[in-house]
């Protein structure tokens, strides 16, 4: 039982991959001081809209190194065309995981760049092309079907950065182990309301001018 609790943070993946047979869960997301994610996109608004600071920038994309794979949804790719790669930091890229149900997302977008493994998981097609694989999924299991299959791939780890649907997603499935909240020092006043989380905030840390608030599921 020595250092009992500070074996088990450092050994966090390997234990949660043995004793539940899944990855360890990350869930990722930044909002505005006043509990705001985005604003309310129009249609012709397909760009990154920053809510937190540089710093916070190059600490997510250290986490980033640190995974095996990062996943995000259809309408994070459309809006932000985000590459999910750790260019700020030396590191490895973690392996890309798409929610794109329909396949609606063109060739033209930077998960399809071929810089690191993708994989697209949809409602249609079961297909490996070059990096890319296709994982075909049921509706009423997607979740499930993901997180099994990125465990019989022996990953042993996944942050999860996308919109509130998919961050809600993966709550009210309870698959989570980890929250991560950047708020930055913005106000929206109107827009996309944040993910809620029913737990406690465990740690508060200041970088820079925003603020990371840390959220375990027990």
């Amino acid at each position: 039982g020595l250092l009992k609790k500070e074996c088990l943070e450092l050994n966090k993946r390997f234990f949660t991959y043995h004793q539940k047979n899944r990855p360890y869960i990350i869930l990722k997301w930044a909002e505005t001081k006043d509990g705001f994610m985005d604003i309310f996109r129009k249609e012709n608004k397909k760009e990154i809209n920053w809510i937190s600071s540089e710093n916070s920038k190059i600490l997510v994309h250290q986490w980033r190194a640190e995974e095996d794979a990062i996943l995000v949804g259809r309408t994070t790719v459309e809006n932000d065309n985000p590459k999910l790669t750790a260019r700020e930091v030396k590191g490895i890229n973690p392996i890309r995981v798409i929610l794109d149900p329909n396949l609606k997302l063109g060739s033209d977008y930077n998960i399809f760049d071929n810089s690191s493994k993708t994989i697209i998981a949809n409602l249609i097609l079961e297909k490996k092309k070059s990096n890319i694989i296709y994982l075909k999924c049921s509706k009423e299991d997607m979740i499930i079907r993901i997180v099994d299959y990125l465990y019989q791939m022996e990953i042993t780890s996944i942050i999860i950065e996308g919109g509130f649907k998919t961050l809600t997603s993966f709550i009210n499935n309870n698959y989570w182990d980890e929250a991560r909240v950047i708020v930055g020092n913005k106000l929206f006043k109107n827009g996309l309301k944040s993910p809620v989380l029913n737990k406690k905030c465990i740690s508060k840390y200041e970088i820079g001018q925003d603020i990371l608030l840390k959220y375990l599921n027990d």
